[in-house]
């Protein structure tokens, strides 16, 4: 038997006191050996621990001196810890403590794949199955530009209920994977690299493993399950480098005994032009059709319900009572067998339960509607659950990774907005369109993430290309319409919106943006009109709650827009109602209640934790409130981490250049603040609010001259007087004889 980290007694050394002080976090941890790793992780260690609150075996892999690479290898860790396929090991706990970084995992133990193959070679079953669950599980890392690095058997583990897990998988610097591909150079073949077997020819003059080459691995996994051995097993050093590179997969020795349809797969996976080879989807596919149709049927427990089954199908009815305490025999021994394999219930529940692809979309696009409607996260949570069994049974479905893709755009706009989730948007989103881009909701998948992105006109140009193939799709329709509001195309929002709403009587959210386009146009009776019908419609949804207040409240109807807040926080707290709150005691001046409401609307409990625009909000009221000028530094600290994040998708984005700007300002960073917004208004200077937070800089920075020039070219675009007179900012402005209200 073996830990989930393959070691043996030879690398596993006794823990010197004090070896790895844990932080106050980790304390309950006991840490008991520490797990020899090759010199290439130089600044990696391995240790089995003990966790005495919860009672179990784990390992813990603590990474030091990051520097600067800190950042990017918590990021990468908090990728792997998302990865959700059974291969790979569960991350329980990500701690970073200074430069140092702990990974708390899940201890398994079982049989290393390098002995499981001395007594299972050639059973080509468990071979597909295996290759199957490996490729989709490393298909999974691809999604979110994760790669191994190191596949070979040698980092396989069979575990005790017969899963094939993967292990070792690649967190650390980039300098250690330099420092692997130089000792790979060496080939010394006492010393050196011991996966050279797996490499793909490419790896020894491109250092750097990509998709392609864990592929080129995956398959040699493949062939030395099927035949028992490498393809070169009688070479070492430089003889098997030049073996390598040189031969192709068809002059391995190829036995008899393996069947065409397993050689085909693992000659498709190892073709010597890496461009040739399989991606893992089709890999799967491949797999998917050599696969028994019910492979948990291999299971002792499922042969025994299968029998079962058998039996009361062949019952004669006239016999039936005779038979029947004999049946009560069978069920009480079957259900023995099944107690016995409880580690199988979740494989056994799955294959029990009936299967149609066509209901389990229905299903999967009902639930992630009724989510739209109301953002209820157990209907996300079903929703994802229909998508993925149909991904489980069919890979290339594009419907299917397209809605994947939408369910992983919905959980980045929860309250953490966690990139990872964006970046398995993105991914699928580029799948659907590569596997389907005439199918509307591929189209549709691929807008939203060009949206997020600031790509407006190509987000415009997919959506309607979506409504070009269905053109009675609710969600394009809705998508059409917010990216119109983004790009500032008011007039046609308006006109697209209440077509929208005739076409679709019971939709809440065309109504809500034709309320925005009509308050933008100046028709304020108008967009309560729409408002209100978006209430009527979905009075569960508090979207519309919020903006109908911020409305009153401008109005100076105060009383109404409380009552309003109030009404919609009984149904559901949000940050939408949290940040309409604050903002109408900001415009009363009454800093300190803004500032508790736009810091629940900020908060992991009760708000928006990841968006920069919640702290951009708490961070001002925060400056407004004697004696919490630090903290609102603080806030606007974070409000920048986060934003630095969105710049980043989108360099060139007017709107979150200007709010970055500001941010500089609050910092005292003034020269760049200015330097900034400068860069802002050469991108769009049409754009009347860019001035308004310029003039706020400038004003900031004593620079009254130019603060007063802003403002005049705001009101020249017509921004909304009470953006200024409410704004205390400009209270000592306003009263400058230069200024003109």
């Amino acid at each position: 038997m073996s830990n989930a980290e393959p070691h043996n007694k030879n690398n596993v050394v006794a823990l010197p006191p004090g070896m790895l002080p844990l932080p106050p976090a980790l304390q309950h941890y006991e840490l008991q050996d520490r797990i020899d790793l090759p010199q290439s992780f130089s600044q990696c260690a391995l240790f089995s621990a003990w966790d005495s609150v919860l009672r179990r075996p784990v390992l813990i892999k603590f990474i030091q001196n990051q520097g600067e690479m800190a950042e990017s290898v918590l990021a990468e860790a908090r990728l792997a810890a998302s990865l959700k396929h059974t291969c790979f090991l569960k991350v329980h706990v990500l701690e970073q403590d200074q430069d140092r970084l702990y990974i708390v995992m899940e201890s398994v133990t079982g049989v290393p794949v390098k002995d499981w193959i001395q007594t299972n070679h050639g059973n080509e079953t468990l071979v597909v199955e295996h290759i199957y669950h490996l490729a989709a599980a490393l298909h999974e890392a691809q999604t979110l530009g994760l790669v191994h690095g190191d596949l070979q058997t040698s980092n396989l583990l069979i575990d005790r209920s017969g899963k094939v897990r993967l292990l070792n998988f690649a967190l650390r610097p980039k300098s250690e994977t330099q420092a692997l591909s130089q000792q790979r150079n060496q080939l010394n073949p006492n010393e050196g690299y011991q996966g050279i077997a797996y490499l793909a020819p490419e790896r020894f003059s491109e250092f750097e493993p990509t998709v392609a080459s864990e592929v080129f691995a995956l398959g040699t996994i493949a062939y030395e399950m099927l035949t028992g051995n490498l393809p070169f097993a009688n070479l070492n050093g430089l003889a098997l480098v030049a073996a390598q590179v040189q031969s192709q997969s068809e002059q391995w020795n190829w036995p008899s005994t393996i069947s065409q349809g397993a050689k085909d797969l693992v000659l498709s996976m190892t073709k010597r032009e890496a461009t040739k080879r399989l991606p893992y989807l089709d890999v799967m596919q491949a797999c998917q059709i050599m696969r028994p149709n019910d492979p948990i049927s291999i299971s002792a427990a499922s042969l025994q319900l299968n029998a079962i089954q058998a039996q009361l199908e062949t019952l004669d009815r006239g016999r039936r009572h005779r038979r029947y305490w004999a049946f009560v025999l069978v069920i009480a021994l079957a259900a023995t067998g099944v107690w016995q394999a409880k580690p199988y219930w979740p494989q056994i529940a799955k294959a029990l339960k009936p299967y149609s692809e066509n209901r389990e979309m229905e299903q999967g696009i009902a639930a992630l509607e009724s989510y739209g409607e109301v953002p209820n996260p157990d209907q996300l949570e079903k929703s994802s659950e229909h998508f993925e069994r149909i991904l489980e049974r069919s890979p290339n479905n594009a419907k299917a990774v397209a809605y994947m893709s939408l369910v992983y755009m919905s959980r980045y706009n929860t309250e953490k907005r966690d990139e990872i989730w964006m970046q398995k948007a993105k991914a699928s989103a580029q799948q659907a369109m590569t596997l389907d881009p005439k199918s509307a909701i591929s189209q549709i998948a691929n807008a939203k993430v060009l949206q997020w992105h600031h790509r407006l006109q190509e987000a415009l140009d997919a959506t309607e290309t979506a409504l070009r193939l269905e053109p009675n799709s609710l969600i394009g329709w809705t998508n059409k319409a917010r990216i119109l509001l983004e790009i500032g195309n008011v007039s046609e929002l308006h006109t697209f919106a209440e077509e929208g709403i005739r076409r679709f009587p019971n939709d809440r959210i065309l109504p809500e943006l034709n309320g925005v386009a009509l308050g933008i146009l100046g028709d304020s009776k108008g967009a309560e009109e729409a408002y209100r019908m978006s209430i009527r419609r979905q009075p569960d949804s508090v979207n519309a709650y919020s903006l109908l207040a911020d409305l009153l409240d401008e109005q100076g109807r105060s009383n109404e827009a409380m009552q309003l807040l109030q009404q919609g926080l009984q149904i559901r707290p949000s940050a939408q109602l949290y940040s309409a709150f604050g903002k109408a005691m900001f415009r009363k001046r009454n800093y300190i209640e803004a500032a508790e409401a736009f810091g629940r609307a900020a908060s992991p409990q009760k708000g928006v934790f990841g968006s920069y625009f919640r702290w951009f909000q708490y961070g001002e009221a925060l400056m407004w409130v004697p004696g919490r000028e630090n903290e609102g530094m603080e806030a606007f600290r974070n409000a920048k981490k986060l934003l630095e994040i969105r710049l980043a998708r989108s360099p060139d984005d007017a709107f979150i250049m200007s709010h970055m700007a500001f941010i500089h300002a609050r910092l005292g960073a003034y020269d760049s603040a200015k330097q900034i917004i400068r860069r802002t208004i050469e991108i769009n200077d049409k754009a009347a609010s860019s001035y308004l937070i310029g003039a706020a800089i400038f004003e900031l920075a004593g620079d009254r001259d130019n603060a007063i020039k802003m403002i005049d070219r705001a009101k020249s675009l017509r921004i909304p007087t009470d953006e200024v007179s409410n704004n205390p900012i400009f209270d000592s402005l306003r009263k400058d004889h230069r200024y003109h209200p």
